[in-house]
């Protein structure tokens, strides 16, 4: 396995918590003039040993574009020990120019750092361009605890399950009240597309 790491970083106005379009709203944005828990993060897997490449994706509030992408640069600078690569507006200016001469253009919204999804795929096209076979996508305000974290991320990939499906795609389980991790839903009439118990389980 070749992979990296891929964090999505959401940065907003002075005081503003969301970006105010229903497409770009976010859980955790953290203002321009907050410090936020990027640093944390890296430093996170900086302390528990990883060392793979890491790619930082930046979003911001319009208008916010330089300023969030210079705010990414200087937490970064304090990391020189990782090897972290920024995606913020140009280079997604300069993805969106080169798919657009590929006759790729009407696929750019799907590509981009407007929306969760767009960003995943920013995420997965950016291990593709560097020649990377996996990624592993952790979000600025999560914290690596083990340093086992990596293997335990790549544990399994590639392989087959013991029904023989492919596993080309995991995440991670939470604990619930009771410190189990299979959900215990019950099938309810609204929730006709996703009975979470049947999809985590």
């Amino acid at each position: 396995m070749n992979p990296i790491i891929v964090i999505p970083t959401y940065v907003s106005g002075h005081g503003q918590t969301n970006s105010g379009d229903v497409v770009t709203v976010y859980d955790h944005m953290t203002p321009i003039n907050r410090q936020g828990e990027l640093a944390r993060c890296l430093g996170s897997l900086r302390d528990h040993g990883v060392d793979v490449p890491i790619g930082i994706i930046v979003v911001s509030s319009r208008g916010l574009e330089h300023e969030a992408q210079a705010k990414v640069e200087d937490i970064a600078k304090h990391f020189h020990d990782l090897e972290i690569t920024i995606v913020g507006a140009e280079k997604e200016d300069a993805l969106h120019d080169r798919m657009v001469r590929m006759g790729l253009g009407e696929l750019c919204d799907g590509v981009s750092l407007s929306g969760y999804g767009a960003l995943r795929n920013m995420g997965l096209v950016m291990a593709a361009v560097g020649g990377y076979d996996m990624v592993i996508f952790i979000d600025d305000d999560e914290v690596v605890e083990n340093d086992d974290f990596l293997e335990k991320s790549c544990y399994g990939m590639g392989g087959l399950t013991p029904k023989g499906i492919p596993i080309l795609v995991k995440s991670g389980y939470y604990l619930d009240k009771q410190g189990e991790y299979h959900a215990r839903d019950k099938a309810v009439w609204y929730n006709k597309y996703w009975q979470r118990h049947e999809g985590f389980n």
